[in-house]
């Protein structure tokens, strides 16, 4: 309720388990980040824990496509393919980093061509597709629980509406 939801903007991590009220599986969400991309380093961080620990599950972290020019991203997805860890990576490009258009951010045709250099699979797939998404998704999860490592989905899509109010694009 609202008392998670003011822990939560207050910074404090008790408000970011999402699950439903008196659920018995905690949700296990980590606290959004400011910091753009910065959470794909702990996202590396429980993946490595969680390989550690055998149990064969697997991470998710998202960020957007202007995360990937930042090194927290690029140093996270070379991490994941250097130690074989299960950690999903979904970029959403929906073709703006705030007001800079996607030609601008990276040379490359497809933002998934990233994880090559990491020696981890890259995949672009249409993230206005629910079920391409979901398949892509759940191929990835399924790939890294059984101890084949990282995967990098690109989810293109478009931006619907200003980034904020003072955005030029």
């Amino acid at each position: 309720g609202m008392e998670k939801n003011l822990q939560y903007w207050g910074g404090d991590e008790r408000g970011s388990d999402f699950a439903p009220e008196g659920s018995p599986i905690p949700s296990r969400d980590l606290p959004f980040c400011v910091p753009i991309a910065t959470q794909c380093t702990h996202a590396v961080g429980v993946a490595s824990a969680l390989k550690i620990q055998g149990n064969h599950e697997a991470a998710l972290v998202m960020c957007g496509d202007g995360g990937t020019s930042k090194g927290d991203f690029l140093e996270s997805i070379n991490c994941a393919g250097t130690w074989n860890i299960p950690l999903v990576f979904v970029v959403n490009n929906n073709q703006w980093a705030i007001s800079v258009p996607r030609s601008l951010q990276c040379a490359a045709e497809f933002l998934s061509e990233k994880a090559k250099g990491a020696g981890i699979p890259g995949i672009t797939v249409d993230g206005n597709d629910v079920v391409a998404m979901y398949d892509a998704t759940m191929t990835a999860l399924e790939r890294a629980r059984k101890g084949k490592g990282a995967t990098l989905i690109e989810a293109v899509s478009y931006r619907l509406s200003d980034h904020t109010t003072a955005d030029d694009a």
